[in-house]
């Protein structure tokens, strides 16, 4: 699903005061260097600020697996169910858990990215979400590649 590619800042130990940071930075044309050569072949569609439910995992030349969902219960019990998914699927590493900040980003709200070993794969756990009982409600699911890495 949209969007085609993304990006994830995780800025530890700061809250939305980082936005203002980065907007100073950007309007001050500080920054012009660096965001210039990116609108040339890219743009923004959606963004959004989240929580994480866990501490994020940094991923690079992987395959990814993304799950949209919004919650049916609370923060704490999608994060269990989460961690839970993550012992059963040793293979996988669970690199993002977030939720958004009150609605401060597109619906439905709550995103996992997972890398994958492979897309043979995905099989084993695209299927966990197929129960009515679980504390989320899947949105959509997706495959991501690093930039420059796509196959299709």
């Amino acid at each position: 699903p949209n969007p085609g590619y993304m990006t994830v800042w995780h800025t530890r130990n700061a809250g939305l005061e980082r936005i203002d940071a980065w907007d100073r930075i950007f309007r001050s044309g500080e920054a012009d260097y660096l965001e210039q050569p990116f609108f040339q072949v890219a743009r923004i569609d959606v963004a959004g600020c989240y929580d994480p439910l866990l501490e994020p995992v940094p991923a690079r030349e992987g395959t990814y697996y993304a799950e949209f969902f919004g919650a049916r219960d609370t923060t704490d019990t999608v994060r269990s169910f989460y961690q839970s998914r993550a012992k059963r699927h040793p293979d996988f590493t669970l690199n993002l858990l977030v939720q958004r900040i009150g609605k401060l980003a597109p619906e439905p709200g709550g995103l996992a990215v997972w890398t994958i070993p492979n897309f043979a794969a995905l099989d084993s756990i695209a299927t966990d979400l197929d129960e009515s009982n679980i504390p989320i409600s899947l949105s959509a699911a997706g495959t991501y590649v690093d930039f420059g890495s796509e196959i299709l």
